[in-house]
């Protein structure tokens, strides 16, 4: 508790962007194969807002709401 204390005082004393920033090395997934409310891509990471970078189609795109699931790779079922 006292750690999510420490984040919101950091977010109202700093911004959104420093703390995502703080954040953004936690973030799990990031390089993975991932899909998107079923729309496959490779997790980039996250942008200053909060937004997920995904690259799709040879683009990166960035994706504010969605369900987010790992892949499973090919063959596995």
């Amino acid at each position: 508790l006292r750690s999510v204390e420490r984040r919101v005082d950091e977010l109202v004393r700093d911004g959104a962007p420093a703390t995502l920033e703080a954040l953004r090395p936690h973030l799990a997934m990031v390089g993975e194969e991932v899909e998107i409310d079923g729309v496959p891509g490779r997790l980039e990471g996250s942008d200053d807002d909060g937004a997920l970078r995904v690259r799709r189609d040879g683009r990166t795109v960035r994706v504010t709401s969605g369900v987010l699931r790992a892949r499973s790779p090919a063959g596995s079922g």
